[in-house]
């Protein structure tokens, strides 16, 4: 059972099917929590399924498929049928390395912490005097590697290599911002995922704009200052 998602995963040479649990993980501090969830797994299921049909309504393919899993099989609700698909790859300052690209709307979380510490990680060149949770006129792009320990690369370079990429997921999250808000959620920031089909085309992963991948707020809390997560950064914080 990988820790990092707690999913386990049957494959064959075209599909993979991840089975999300039950139970709770921190790949931030890599240790579980012994605590079940009754549900959980379906929820996240369904979750996912509904980013990735959002993606498609803006013209962006994801991995999941829309093919169903037979009900006959008692984890059904908690599956998905996945493209057999490998990670973006490219080389960044003379490194070739995997990305997670995470926008954000609101200054807040590491990239402020570093702001505070007078490090600039993602060269995005900005004020030192910005507050925390201000938000930007246009989302930030702060892409990482995918690792262990997921580091900083800058902003321009991951941008500059992947144009249609990063513009296209942009316009994603700016919609998907404007949707949320509309329905009483604030979304803080989100982080996607890129894969590279059999035919060489780029994909979504299977966390699209879903609580595992997102930090998402109440609206009507987000305007009284009571920056409550409505995602996983509530056990991100209990295992500090």
């Amino acid at each position: 059972l990988p820790l990092s998602e707690l999913k386990a995963f049957w494959i064959n040479d075209e599909h993979t099917i991840p089975i999300l649990t039950e139970v709770l993980d921190l790949i931030d501090h890599q240790c579980l929590i012994n605590i079940e969830i009754k549900g959980k797994g379906i929820i996240q299921t369904e979750i996912s399924n509904f980013g990735a049909k959002f993606a498609a309504n803006s013209s962006i393919r994801t991995a999941i498929l829309d093919e169903k899993i037979s009900a006959d099989i008692s984890v059904a609700s908690r599956c998905q049928l996945m493209k057999l698909c490998k990670a973006l790859e490219a080389n960044i300052d003379g490194e070739v390395v995997q990305f997670e690209l995470i926008f954000r709307n609101y200054l807040t979380g590491s990239l402020f912490q570093a702001l505070q510490d007078g490090k600039d990680p993602y060269g995005l060149d900005l004020p030192s005097n910005l507050k925390e949770w201000h938000k930007f006129e246009t989302p930030l792009f702060t892409p990482t590697t995918k690792g262990l320990k997921d580091e900083p690369l800058n902003s321009k370079k991951v941008r500059d290599t992947f144009p249609e990429i990063i513009s296209s997921l942009e316009k994603l999250f700016k919609d998907f911002t404007t949707f949320a808000e509309d329905r009483g959620i604030v979304v803080v920031d989100t982080k996607f995922e890129i894969f590279v089909d059999e035919d060489g085309k780029w994909v979504l992963g299977d966390e699209v704009l879903t609580p595992e991948s997102s930090r998402f707020i109440a609206l009507e809390d987000f305007k009284n200052s009571n920056f409550i997560s409505m995602d996983k950064q509530i056990l991100r914080d209990f295992g500090k």
